[in-house]
């Protein structure tokens, strides 16, 4: 075998190996950005596992081991672009609801935050739905952004995923 087509074959070997190690660095960053985003509303998870479905969704686990929800990341159109929202479930009911990426102007993102509305969403049964929560004059459609966002996160389809039957998976 002449050099030149074994110096190749040595530098394709390590261009597949740099892919690889690539590869494998980017699922385990991604796993660790998914599980900051979730912390901001469950700060106990320590470990997520992936549902499948439309929307990212996760099984959520504490330090123990121990099932303690569902995180789901939705998203939904608002006033000025895309709205992303991390939602976390727990026995049927949502926990908390955390803004994650928005681009809003800040006057009316700050005035809908201002009425309380995600802890007024946090407070609510998901089979009760969230459509009811008050308006924000001036602010509509960034009302119904994060309303449609968590919406989305907490539908029927994402029910059966997570399995918001009030009973923790096996």
């Amino acid at each position: 075998m002449s050099k030149t087509k074994q110096t190749q074959r040595i530098i394709i070997a390590i261009g597949f190996m740099l892919l690889f190690g690539a590869f494998i660095y980017q699922h385990v960053a991604d796993k660790q950005d998914t599980l900051n985003l979730i912390k901001k509303g469950e700060p106990l998870a320590v470990q997520v596992e992936n549902l499948s479905g439309d929307y990212p969704s996760y099984k959520l686990w504490d330090a123990g081991g121990n099932f303690i929800g569902y995180g789901v990341i939705g998203d939904a159109s608002g006033y000025g672009g895309n709205m992303n929202v991390t939602i976390i479930q727990e026995n049927g009911r949502i926990k908390s609801v955390n803004i994650i990426q928005h681009y809003e102007t800040p006057l009316y993102i700050n005035k809908v935050l201002e009425t309380g509305i995600l802890d007024t969403i946090a407070q609510k049964n998901i089979s009760d739905g969230i459509a009811d929560v008050d308006a924000v004059s001036g602010a509509s459609i960034t009302r119904k952004a994060i309303i449609t966002a968590v919406q989305k996160g907490t539908g029927p389809d994402r029910q059966r995923t997570t399995g918001n039957d009030d009973s923790a998976p096996s």
